[in-house]
């Protein structure tokens, strides 16, 4: 049976973090917009053929390298999106799921999130 991922892409409501280092900062903006770049390419791709694997596969490592970034910077709130990326994701790696528009759709606004919180983390 074919689950619907539930999750919903929100900015989670947790405290603020801005990284302090300033040459820190600048280290995660540019790996950050670059992840995030490779996950919209990609999610292009699976929007024209939901079932490429090569890409799936591609997306999902994309997100795992993103939360890991979040993750040594001490940015919870990237991580825990990241995170659910990995879920929904996942569920389709696993044919658990079809990654159907509004699936790619809640991707893309989990990307939108995702790019908000990282300017706040490196911008204030």
């Amino acid at each position: 049976m074919k689950r619907t991922p539930k999750s919903k892409f929100q900015i989670p409501k947790s405290k603020f973090t801005m990284i302090e280092d300033k040459e820190l900062r600048e280290l995660f903006r540019t790996e950050c917009a670059e992840h995030l770049q490779r996950i919209s390419d990609g999610l292009l791709r699976l929007e024209k053929n939901p079932t490429d694997l090569a890409t799936l596969e591609e997306v999902f490592r994309e997100a795992h390298s993103l939360k890991g970034a979040a993750r040594m910077v001490g940015v919870a709130d990237i991580e825990i999106l990241a995170h659910r990326f990995e879920d929904i994701l996942g569920m389709a790696r696993r044919g658990e799921t079809a990654l159907a528009s509004n699936t790619i759709d809640r991707l893309y606004q989990g990307l939108d999130a995702i790019g908000k919180l990282m300017n706040e983390a490196v911008a204030g």
